[in-house]
């Protein structure tokens, strides 16, 4: 009887050990997912940013052809800033394609693919 009650009691300890090891299994994965949670915003904007830029790159290098004729149909800018030729009409033919998930402007990522060119 007495050998009995020894293996029940180390079984006990065993499973109330395994018990307080998943309690903290269970704290740390909390901790480590709100600790995360605050830095998901940067990373999104930090993937979206360099995803976005290429992406509008060759949309204006694919369709370059296709945006040299927009801009020889429109010989000034949509305000009359001969200087600003062809920058309204690219960013008029990218603007459809809207802004990126993360970003509520395409304008600034706009701009940097238009100088990437």
């Amino acid at each position: 009887w007495r050998a009995r009650k020894l293996k029940v009691l180390k079984s006990a300890t065993y499973v109330a050990e395994q018990t307080q090891s998943l309690q903290n299994i269970t704290s740390l994965k909390k901790k480590a997912i709100n600790e995360l949670a605050s830095e998901i915003p940067r990373l999104m904007k930090f993937i979206v940013f360099n995803i976005s830029i290429p992406v509008s790159e060759v949309i204006c290098e694919s369709w370059g052809s296709t945006i040299d004729k927009i801009v020889r149909k429109r010989p000034t800018a949509i305000d009359g800033d001969d200087a600003a030729v062809g920058t309204i009409d690219k960013r008029m033919f990218i603007y459809p394609n809207g802004a990126p998930p993360g970003h509520k402007s395409v304008r600034k990522l706009l701009k940097a693919a238009i100088v990437a060119m």
